[in-house]
Protein backbone atom coordinates (compact mmCIF):
# COMPACT_ATOMS: atom_id res chain seq x y z
CA UNK A 1 0.00 0.00 0.00
CA UNK A 2 1.35 3.59 -0.92
CA UNK A 3 1.54 5.58 1.93
CA UNK A 4 1.29 9.32 2.01
CA UNK A 5 4.37 10.69 3.53
CA UNK A 6 6.32 14.18 3.13
CA UNK A 7 7.82 14.86 -0.30
CA UNK A 8 11.57 14.42 0.34
CA UNK A 9 15.37 15.52 -0.93
CA UNK A 10 18.54 14.49 -1.41
CA UNK A 11 22.07 15.19 -3.39
CA UNK A 12 22.39 12.12 -4.92
CA UNK A 13 25.82 13.01 -6.17
CA UNK A 14 29.38 12.97 -4.38
CA UNK A 15 29.55 16.48 -2.85
CA UNK A 16 32.35 18.44 -4.11
CA UNK A 17 33.23 20.06 -8.07
CA UNK A 18 31.93 18.40 -10.76
CA UNK A 19 30.34 18.78 -13.84
CA UNK A 20 26.57 18.49 -12.75
CA UNK A 21 24.79 17.60 -9.71
CA UNK A 22 22.08 15.60 -9.20
CA UNK A 23 19.58 16.39 -6.62
CA UNK A 24 16.54 13.81 -5.91
CA UNK A 25 13.12 14.82 -4.88
CA UNK A 26 9.94 12.28 -4.15
CA UNK A 27 6.77 12.34 -2.71
CA UNK A 28 3.29 12.15 -3.27
CA UNK A 29 2.00 15.40 -2.47
CA UNK A 30 4.98 17.63 -3.98
CA UNK A 31 2.23 20.99 -4.97
CA UNK A 32 1.55 22.44 -7.61
CA UNK A 33 2.95 25.51 -7.09
CA UNK A 34 6.19 23.69 -6.79
CA UNK A 35 5.99 22.44 -10.29
CA UNK A 36 4.80 25.45 -11.23
CA UNK A 37 8.11 26.92 -10.03
CA UNK A 38 9.88 24.34 -12.43
CA UNK A 39 8.04 24.91 -15.40
CA UNK A 40 6.09 21.58 -15.14
CA UNK A 41 2.10 22.36 -17.20
CA UNK A 42 0.13 19.51 -15.95
CA UNK A 43 2.53 17.38 -14.08
CA UNK A 44 2.92 15.88 -17.41
CA UNK A 45 6.12 13.85 -17.04
CA UNK A 46 9.16 14.16 -18.89
CA UNK A 47 13.06 16.06 -19.59
CA UNK A 48 12.66 19.91 -19.37
CA UNK A 49 15.28 22.34 -19.76
CA UNK A 50 14.96 25.01 -17.15
CA UNK A 51 15.73 28.85 -16.31
CA UNK A 52 16.03 28.31 -12.05
CA UNK A 53 15.76 31.61 -10.40
CA UNK A 54 18.42 31.28 -7.07
CA UNK A 55 19.50 33.84 -4.49
CA UNK A 56 20.44 36.71 -7.23
CA UNK A 57 21.43 34.86 -10.25
CA UNK A 58 19.71 31.65 -12.25
CA UNK A 59 21.04 28.43 -12.84
CA UNK A 60 20.13 26.45 -15.85
CA UNK A 61 19.28 22.89 -15.13
CA UNK A 62 18.17 19.86 -16.96
CA UNK A 63 15.04 18.62 -14.58
CA UNK A 64 13.69 15.22 -15.10
CA UNK A 65 9.45 14.37 -14.04
CA UNK A 66 8.45 10.55 -13.30
CA UNK A 67 5.38 10.55 -12.33
CA UNK A 68 3.84 8.61 -10.20
CA UNK A 69 3.65 4.80 -10.18
CA UNK A 70 6.11 5.08 -13.37
CA UNK A 71 8.91 5.59 -11.34
CA UNK A 72 11.82 4.15 -8.35
CA UNK A 73 9.33 5.20 -5.38
CA UNK A 74 6.32 4.78 -6.57
CA UNK A 75 5.87 8.26 -5.72
CA UNK A 76 6.42 11.50 -8.64
CA UNK A 77 10.24 11.96 -8.24
CA UNK A 78 11.77 14.62 -9.77
CA UNK A 79 15.45 15.14 -10.50
CA UNK A 80 17.46 18.19 -10.65
CA UNK A 81 20.80 18.51 -12.53
CA UNK A 82 22.44 21.97 -12.13
CA UNK A 83 26.28 22.56 -12.71
CA UNK A 84 28.28 20.49 -10.17
CA UNK A 85 29.32 23.67 -7.64
CA UNK A 86 28.36 22.95 -4.02
CA UNK A 87 26.97 27.25 -3.96
CA UNK A 88 24.63 26.17 -6.33
CA UNK A 89 23.27 22.90 -5.09
CA UNK A 90 23.22 24.79 -1.69
CA UNK A 91 20.78 27.26 -2.83
CA UNK A 92 18.21 24.58 -4.39
CA UNK A 93 18.60 22.48 -1.19
CA UNK A 94 17.24 25.34 1.07
CA UNK A 95 15.09 26.52 -1.66
CA UNK A 96 13.52 22.80 -1.22
CA UNK A 97 13.34 23.40 2.18
CA UNK A 98 11.09 26.51 1.93
CA UNK A 99 8.66 24.54 0.04
CA UNK A 100 8.65 22.20 3.00
CA UNK A 101 10.41 19.01 1.70
CA UNK A 102 12.46 17.19 4.08
CA UNK A 103 15.94 16.02 3.76
CA UNK A 104 15.74 12.13 3.20
CA UNK A 105 17.25 9.40 5.44
CA UNK A 106 19.92 6.66 4.13
CA UNK A 107 18.25 4.40 1.79
CA UNK A 108 14.71 6.22 2.15
CA UNK A 109 14.00 6.40 -1.81
CA UNK A 110 14.55 2.34 -1.90
CA UNK A 111 12.84 1.83 0.69
CA UNK A 112 9.32 3.55 -0.10
CA UNK A 113 10.21 1.74 -3.53
CA UNK A 114 10.10 -1.00 -1.68
CA UNK A 115 7.25 -0.01 0.33
CA UNK A 116 5.80 0.34 -2.97
CA UNK A 117 6.03 -3.11 -4.41
CA UNK A 118 8.54 -1.69 -7.41
CA UNK A 119 11.01 -4.42 -6.24
CA UNK A 120 11.50 -7.36 -3.93
CA UNK A 121 13.64 -7.06 -0.81
CA UNK A 122 16.52 -9.20 -2.73
CA UNK A 123 16.17 -6.35 -5.62
CA UNK A 124 16.52 -3.62 -3.08
CA UNK A 125 19.30 -4.84 -1.08
CA UNK A 126 21.34 -5.70 -4.37
CA UNK A 127 20.88 -1.88 -4.69
CA UNK A 128 23.15 -1.12 -1.57
CA UNK A 129 25.69 -4.42 -2.80
CA UNK A 130 26.29 -3.06 -6.30
CA UNK A 131 27.07 0.47 -5.10
CA UNK A 132 29.52 -1.40 -2.53
CA UNK A 133 30.98 -3.17 -4.51
CA UNK A 134 34.74 -2.83 -4.80
CA UNK A 135 35.61 -4.70 -8.21
CA UNK A 136 33.85 -6.21 -10.95
CA UNK A 137 34.69 -9.92 -9.55
CA UNK A 138 32.46 -8.66 -6.51
CA UNK A 139 29.36 -7.85 -8.89
CA UNK A 140 29.78 -11.47 -10.58
CA UNK A 141 29.89 -13.35 -7.40
CA UNK A 142 26.49 -11.12 -6.38
CA UNK A 143 24.63 -12.38 -9.77
CA UNK A 144 23.15 -15.22 -7.77
CA UNK A 145 21.78 -12.41 -5.40
CA UNK A 146 20.45 -10.02 -7.72
CA UNK A 147 18.88 -12.28 -9.82
CA UNK A 148 16.74 -13.66 -7.55
CA UNK A 149 18.27 -17.28 -7.05
CA UNK A 150 18.65 -16.51 -3.06
CA UNK A 151 14.92 -15.98 -2.90
CA UNK A 152 13.95 -18.39 -4.49
CA UNK A 153 15.81 -20.65 -2.65
CA UNK A 154 14.56 -19.24 0.90
CA UNK A 155 10.90 -19.78 -0.79
CA UNK A 156 11.70 -23.21 -1.37
CA UNK A 157 13.23 -23.55 2.33
CA UNK A 158 9.98 -22.42 3.92
CA UNK A 159 7.40 -24.43 1.58
CA UNK A 160 9.23 -27.41 3.41
CA UNK A 161 9.08 -26.45 6.75
CA UNK A 162 5.25 -25.46 6.40
CA UNK A 163 4.37 -29.11 4.58
CA UNK A 164 6.70 -30.59 7.78
CA UNK A 165 4.28 -28.52 10.02
CA UNK A 166 1.40 -29.45 8.73
CA UNK A 167 2.62 -33.49 9.15
CA UNK A 168 3.79 -32.77 12.29
CA UNK A 169 0.63 -30.75 13.66
CA UNK A 170 -1.20 -33.55 11.78
CA UNK A 171 0.69 -36.28 14.04
CA UNK A 172 -0.18 -34.30 16.98
CA UNK A 173 -3.82 -34.95 16.50
CA UNK A 174 -3.77 -38.29 16.01
CA UNK A 175 -0.80 -38.79 19.12
CA UNK A 176 -2.34 -42.03 20.37
CA UNK A 177 -1.90 -43.87 17.40
CA UNK A 178 1.67 -45.29 17.89
CA UNK A 179 2.18 -47.07 14.91
CA UNK A 180 1.51 -43.49 12.63
CA UNK A 181 3.58 -41.71 14.83
CA UNK A 182 6.88 -44.55 13.99
CA UNK A 183 5.73 -44.50 10.27
CA UNK A 184 5.38 -40.34 10.16
CA UNK A 185 8.37 -40.30 12.30
CA UNK A 186 10.58 -41.71 10.15
CA UNK A 187 9.59 -39.48 7.37
CA UNK A 188 9.99 -36.39 9.12
CA UNK A 189 13.69 -37.19 9.75
CA UNK A 190 14.38 -38.14 6.29
CA UNK A 191 12.67 -34.68 4.90
CA UNK A 192 14.54 -32.82 7.83
CA UNK A 193 18.04 -34.57 6.78
CA UNK A 194 17.21 -33.25 3.35
CA UNK A 195 16.60 -29.61 4.30
CA UNK A 196 19.74 -29.43 6.46
CA UNK A 197 21.69 -31.17 3.52
CA UNK A 198 20.43 -27.75 1.25
CA UNK A 199 21.05 -25.33 4.22
CA UNK A 200 24.48 -26.62 4.61
CA UNK A 201 25.41 -26.70 0.21
CA UNK A 202 24.36 -23.27 1.21
CA UNK A 203 26.57 -22.24 3.73
CA UNK A 204 29.29 -24.13 1.41
CA UNK A 205 28.51 -22.12 -1.35
CA UNK A 206 27.97 -18.72 -0.08
CA UNK A 207 29.94 -16.16 1.79
CA UNK A 208 28.27 -12.85 3.16
CA UNK A 209 29.41 -9.65 1.10
CA UNK A 210 30.79 -6.90 3.43
CA UNK A 211 32.08 -4.04 1.04
CA UNK A 212 35.28 -2.51 3.20
CA UNK A 213 36.41 -5.93 4.65
CA UNK A 214 36.21 -7.57 1.01
CA UNK A 215 37.98 -4.09 -0.18
CA UNK A 216 42.11 -5.42 -0.95
CA UNK A 217 44.81 -3.61 1.24
CA UNK A 218 48.31 -2.89 -0.41
CA UNK A 219 50.81 -1.24 2.18
CA UNK A 220 54.02 0.50 1.42
CA UNK A 221 56.85 -0.14 4.23
CA UNK A 222 60.59 0.50 3.99
CA UNK A 223 62.97 2.28 6.11
CA UNK A 224 62.59 6.74 6.41
CA UNK A 225 63.72 8.77 3.02
CA UNK A 226 63.52 5.42 0.85
CA UNK A 227 60.72 7.03 -1.10
CA UNK A 228 57.60 5.26 0.06
CA UNK A 229 55.62 8.63 -0.08
CA UNK A 230 56.62 9.92 -3.86
CA UNK A 231 55.90 6.35 -4.61
CA UNK A 232 52.84 6.10 -2.96
CA UNK A 233 51.84 9.97 -4.79
CA UNK A 234 53.14 8.91 -8.02
CA UNK A 235 50.81 5.57 -7.96
CA UNK A 236 47.81 7.53 -7.51
CA UNK A 237 48.48 10.34 -9.74
CA UNK A 238 48.22 12.80 -7.39
CA UNK A 239 50.35 14.59 -4.03
CA UNK A 240 48.80 13.34 -0.89
CA UNK A 241 51.28 12.28 0.68
CA UNK A 242 53.75 15.06 2.51
CA UNK A 243 57.43 14.42 1.24
CA UNK A 244 60.75 15.82 2.51
CA UNK A 245 64.27 15.00 2.95
CA UNK A 246 63.93 15.09 6.61
CA UNK A 247 63.82 11.24 8.06
CA UNK A 248 60.28 10.27 10.01
CA UNK A 249 57.82 13.09 8.10
CA UNK A 250 55.35 10.49 7.66
CA UNK A 251 54.18 9.24 10.84
CA UNK A 252 50.52 8.27 10.60
CA UNK A 253 49.19 6.02 7.84
CA UNK A 254 47.95 7.72 4.75
CA UNK A 255 45.46 5.91 3.07
CA UNK A 256 43.81 6.35 -0.34
CA UNK A 257 41.74 4.66 -2.70
CA UNK A 258 43.71 2.54 -5.68
CA UNK A 259 41.30 1.71 -8.95
CA UNK A 260 43.12 -0.69 -11.04
CA UNK A 261 41.28 -2.20 -13.83
CA UNK A 262 38.19 -2.52 -12.55
CA UNK A 263 39.63 -3.35 -8.78
CA UNK A 264 39.36 -1.06 -5.59
CA UNK A 265 41.51 -1.16 -3.32
CA UNK A 266 43.24 1.00 -0.30
CA UNK A 267 47.01 1.58 -0.87
CA UNK A 268 48.52 3.14 2.44
CA UNK A 269 52.00 4.69 3.17
CA UNK A 270 53.51 4.52 6.15
CA UNK A 271 55.93 5.74 8.93
CA UNK A 272 59.37 4.53 8.04
CA UNK A 273 60.74 2.26 10.31
CA UNK A 274 64.47 2.85 11.67
CA UNK A 275 66.41 1.89 15.12
CA UNK A 276 68.49 4.48 17.08
CA UNK A 277 67.50 7.23 19.11
CA UNK A 278 63.84 8.31 17.63
CA UNK A 279 60.71 9.97 19.18
CA UNK A 280 57.79 9.02 20.85
CA UNK A 281 55.40 10.47 18.23
CA UNK A 282 57.60 8.35 15.71
CA UNK A 283 57.70 5.25 17.71
CA UNK A 284 54.07 5.03 17.74
CA UNK A 285 54.13 5.46 13.71
CA UNK A 286 56.08 2.77 13.41
CA UNK A 287 53.74 0.65 15.54
CA UNK A 288 51.55 1.73 13.20
CA UNK A 289 53.30 0.59 10.45
CA UNK A 290 53.15 -2.85 11.64
CA UNK A 291 49.74 -2.78 12.15
CA UNK A 292 49.40 -1.76 8.89
CA UNK A 293 51.34 -4.74 7.75
CA UNK A 294 49.49 -7.30 9.62
CA UNK A 295 46.10 -6.71 8.03
CA UNK A 296 47.35 -5.92 4.43
CA UNK A 297 46.64 -8.26 1.31
CA UNK A 298 50.51 -7.09 -0.50
CA UNK A 299 53.14 -5.62 1.28
CA UNK A 300 55.88 -3.30 -0.74
CA UNK A 301 58.82 -3.18 0.78
CA UNK A 302 60.38 -0.27 -0.06
CA UNK A 303 64.44 0.24 -0.72
CA UNK A 304 67.06 2.82 -1.84
CA UNK A 305 70.40 2.61 -3.91
CA UNK A 306 73.39 1.26 -1.60
CA UNK A 307 70.71 -0.26 0.82
CA UNK A 308 70.97 -3.77 1.79
CA UNK A 309 68.12 -5.41 0.64
CA UNK A 310 67.23 -7.84 3.70
CA UNK A 311 62.99 -8.36 3.96
CA UNK A 312 61.82 -7.30 7.14
CA UNK A 313 58.28 -8.52 6.75
CA UNK A 314 57.73 -11.80 5.48
CA UNK A 315 56.16 -12.52 1.97
CA UNK A 316 56.46 -8.62 1.07
CA UNK A 317 57.71 -7.88 -2.97
CA UNK A 318 61.25 -6.04 -2.89
CA UNK A 319 60.12 -2.48 -4.82
CA UNK A 320 64.18 -0.55 -5.27
CA UNK A 321 63.21 3.57 -6.07
CA UNK A 322 65.25 6.07 -6.95
CA UNK A 323 66.22 3.62 -9.91
CA UNK A 324 67.50 6.89 -12.24
CA UNK A 325 70.66 6.38 -9.77
CA UNK A 326 71.83 3.42 -10.36
CA UNK A 327 73.94 2.13 -13.37
CA UNK A 328 73.39 -1.42 -12.92
CA UNK A 329 70.68 -3.31 -11.47
CA UNK A 330 72.00 -6.87 -9.75
CA UNK A 331 69.17 -7.43 -7.30
CA UNK A 332 67.05 -10.34 -9.43
CA UNK A 333 63.91 -10.82 -7.27
CA UNK A 334 62.98 -6.91 -6.95
CA UNK A 335 61.33 -4.40 -9.62
CA UNK A 336 63.29 -1.03 -9.80
CA UNK A 337 61.26 1.84 -10.50
CA UNK A 338 61.60 5.49 -10.24
CA UNK A 339 59.32 8.38 -8.45
CA UNK A 340 60.81 10.82 -9.72
CA UNK A 341 60.73 10.02 -13.70
CA UNK A 342 58.16 7.46 -13.70
CA UNK A 343 60.53 4.52 -14.35
CA UNK A 344 58.66 1.21 -13.48
CA UNK A 345 55.57 2.93 -12.28
CA UNK A 346 53.07 0.83 -14.79
CA UNK A 347 54.88 -2.17 -14.18
CA UNK A 348 54.18 -1.53 -10.53
CA UNK A 349 51.00 -1.01 -11.22
CA UNK A 350 50.36 -4.11 -12.90
CA UNK A 351 52.12 -6.25 -10.06
CA UNK A 352 49.66 -4.64 -7.59
CA UNK A 353 47.21 -5.74 -9.89
CA UNK A 354 47.85 -9.31 -10.24
CA UNK A 355 48.72 -9.67 -6.56
CA UNK A 356 45.04 -8.36 -5.91
CA UNK A 357 43.04 -9.96 -8.54
CA UNK A 358 41.87 -12.90 -7.09
CA UNK A 359 39.59 -15.88 -8.55
CA UNK A 360 36.42 -16.17 -7.06
CA UNK A 361 35.47 -19.21 -5.03
CA UNK A 362 31.77 -18.41 -3.53
CA UNK A 363 28.72 -16.35 -4.69
CA UNK A 364 28.00 -13.46 -2.51
CA UNK A 365 24.77 -12.44 -0.14
CA UNK A 366 24.52 -9.84 2.39
CA UNK A 367 25.34 -10.19 5.59
CA UNK A 368 21.70 -10.05 7.07
CA UNK A 369 20.70 -13.05 4.90
CA UNK A 370 23.59 -15.44 5.48
CA UNK A 371 23.35 -15.30 8.97
CA UNK A 372 19.76 -15.81 9.09
CA UNK A 373 20.29 -18.71 7.09
CA UNK A 374 23.34 -19.95 10.46
CA UNK A 375 20.26 -19.88 12.55
CA UNK A 376 17.28 -21.43 10.34
CA UNK A 377 20.47 -24.25 10.09
CA UNK A 378 20.63 -24.53 13.72
CA UNK A 379 17.21 -24.84 14.11
CA UNK A 380 17.15 -27.70 11.78
CA UNK A 381 20.29 -29.27 13.38
CA UNK A 382 18.15 -29.13 16.59
CA UNK A 383 15.04 -30.94 15.03
CA UNK A 384 17.08 -33.36 13.35
CA UNK A 385 18.19 -34.73 16.77
CA UNK A 386 14.87 -34.78 18.41
CA UNK A 387 12.37 -37.52 18.87
CA UNK A 388 9.37 -35.48 20.42
CA UNK A 389 7.01 -33.97 18.06
CA UNK A 390 5.88 -30.96 19.93
CA UNK A 391 9.58 -30.07 20.37
CA UNK A 392 9.97 -30.37 16.66
CA UNK A 393 7.33 -28.62 16.17
CA UNK A 394 8.04 -25.48 17.72
CA UNK A 395 11.66 -25.73 16.64
CA UNK A 396 10.47 -25.46 13.04
CA UNK A 397 8.71 -22.73 13.57
CA UNK A 398 11.39 -20.87 15.42
CA UNK A 399 12.94 -21.47 12.23
CA UNK A 400 10.05 -20.51 10.18
CA UNK A 401 9.85 -17.23 11.94
CA UNK A 402 13.40 -16.21 10.98
CA UNK A 403 12.72 -16.94 7.40
CA UNK A 404 9.76 -14.61 7.47
CA UNK A 405 11.84 -11.90 8.89
CA UNK A 406 14.69 -12.21 5.88
CA UNK A 407 11.75 -12.83 3.51
CA UNK A 408 8.40 -12.41 4.38
CA UNK A 409 7.13 -10.21 7.38
CA UNK A 410 7.93 -6.42 7.02
CA UNK A 411 5.32 -4.88 8.79
CA UNK A 412 7.84 -4.16 11.40
CA UNK A 413 9.46 -0.79 10.93
CA UNK A 414 12.85 -1.59 13.02
CA UNK A 415 13.46 -4.44 10.41
CA UNK A 416 13.15 -1.88 7.51
CA UNK A 417 15.15 0.77 8.84
CA UNK A 418 18.16 -1.93 9.81
CA UNK A 419 17.84 -2.75 5.93
CA UNK A 420 17.47 0.47 4.39
CA UNK A 421 20.13 2.28 7.53
CA UNK A 422 23.03 0.81 5.66
CA UNK A 423 22.25 2.41 2.15
CA UNK A 424 23.76 5.61 1.12
CA UNK A 425 22.14 9.03 0.95
CA UNK A 426 20.43 9.51 -1.92
CA UNK A 427 19.49 6.11 -2.90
Amino acid sequence: MVKKESPIYALATPEGVSAISVIRISGLSISKRFFSFLGIQNKKPGVFLRNISLNGFTEKCLVLYFKAPQSYTGEDVIEIQPHGSMVIVSEILDILEDFGFREAQAGEFTKRGFINNKFTIDEAESVAANIGASSAEELRMLEDFRQGKVGLFFSNVTKKIENLLVTIESQLDFSDEEAVGAMNKGNIKKEVSILKKGLDSFLTKYSPFQSEMMKKKVVLVGRPNVGKSSLFNSLINDRVALVSAVPGTTRDVVRKNLFLKGIELTLEDTAGLRSGKISKIEKMGMALTKESYKSSDLCLEVFEPGQIIEKKFKDSVVIVNKSDLLKSRTEKNALYVSAKTGEGIEKLRELIYKHVKTKPKLSLVTERVYKAVIKVNKSIEEVRDDDVFEITAQQLRDALLELRYVYGNFDNEKILDGIFSKFCIGK
